[in-house]
C-alpha cells in the first residue's frame, strides 16, 4: 500500500510566488484578479476602520508585516500612516523581487516565520491570511510564538477563527480552533484586545466562486452588513476576523486570572 504524500506547503507557496505575480500569488486563486481586490477592498475597509477607532496607532512607531506577500498591506500602511516604519518578511525570495510597494528592499526580508529571526522588536506585528497555511501543528506553534517574540506591543492576525475544525478545506490550508490561538498567544504575554470580522458573505465556503462571476456584488452586500448592521449581528454573520493582542504590562498580573474564550 502506496504512503500517503505529505504536502509541502512552503514549497507550494515559494513555487507560487515564482510563477504568478500581484494578487494571483497572495489572494484566492480560483476568482481572479479583479474579484480578489473587492475581498481585500473589504478587508483593508475594516481593517482601517479598527486601527482608527480600536487601537491608538500614535503609540505604534514600528510595524512588522508577516507574509507580506504581493506587498497589498505594506503600501496599505504607506497610505494611511505614511509616519509609520515598515518592516516585512516573507519566505519567498520571489515575491520579495515582485513586490510592488514604496518599502526599501532592505528592509524587505526573506525568511520562514518558524525560524526567522531580526534581532528586534516591533510595536505592531501584523499576519494576515499566513497561517492557515502552515500544516504542521509544531510550525505553527513557532510560527506564532516567533511572531509574538518579534512585537512589544500587539499582534494583529485575520483568519477564520473557528469554534471547531472544519470538515472540508483545501490541501494547502488548515484552521485551527481560536482558543488554541489564544493559548500560544497568551503564553507569550498576548491578551486578546479588540476584534472586528471582514467578510460575511463573500467568501463563506459556498458563495466565495461567485466573486468570479459577479465581482463586487458580494462586496457591496457585505459593505451594507458591515455599515448597517448591529455589532452582535455582525459578530454571529461574520466568517474572518481582525483580532488585535496586547502584550500584557509588567504590573498588569491579574491578567493571568483571565480565562481564554
Amino acid at each position: 500500500m502506496a504512503s500517503e504524500t505529505k504536502f509541502d506547503d512552503k514549497g507550494y507557496w515559494k513555487n507560487r510566488h515564482a510563477r504568478v505575480a500581484n494578487l494571483k500569488a497572495s489572494g484566492l486563486k480560483s476568482v481572479g484578479v479583479k474579484a480578489n481586490n473587492y475581498i481585500y477592498r473589504m478587508l483593508s475597509d475594516q481593517y482601517l476602520k479598527l486601527l482608527k477607532h480600536k487601537l491608538p496607532m500614535s503609540d505604534v512607531k514600528s510595524i512588522l508585516d508577516c507574509g507580506y506577500g504581493d506587498g497589498y498591506f505594506l503600501r496599505f500602511f504607506t497610505e494611511h500612516f505614511p509616519d509609520k516604519k515598515l518592516t516585512g518578511v516573507d519566505i519567498s525570495s520571489d515575491a520579495r523581487d515582485k513586490v510592488d510597494a514604496k518599502v526599501s528592499k532592505k528592509q524587505l526580508h526573506v525568511g520562514d516565520l518558524t525560524s526567522f529571526s531580526l534581532k528586534k522588536k516591533f510595536n505592531l506585528v501584523h499576519c494576515f491570511d499566513v497561517l492557515y497555511h502552515i500544516l504542521d501543528e509544531a510550525d505553527y506553534r513557532s510560527a506564532l510564538g516567533n511572531i509574538a517574540e518579534h512585537s512589544d506591543k500587539y499582534v494583529v492576525l485575520h483568519e477564520k477563527f473557528v469554534q471547531k475544525s472544519p470538515r472540508f478545506s483545501s490541501a494547502h490550508v488548515r484552521f485551527r480552533r481560536r482558543e488554541f490561538t489564544n493559548q500560544v498567544l497568551n503564553s507569550k504575554g498576548f491578551y486578546l484586545h479588540a476584534e472586528m470580522p471582514t467578510h460575511f458573505m463573500g467568501v463563506r465556503f459556498f458563495t466565495y466562486k461567485l466573486n468570479k462571476i459577479m465581482p463586487g456584488v458580494l462586496y457591496k452586500i457585505d459593505k451594507f452588513i458591515a455599515e448597517r448592521f448591529p455589532n452582535h449581528l455582525q459578530e454571529v454573520l461574520g466568517t474572518h476576523t481582525i483580532r488585535v493582542y496586547k502584550k500584557a504590562e509588567a504590573d498588569s498580573w491579574f491578567i493571568l486570572l483571565l480565562v481564554p474564550e
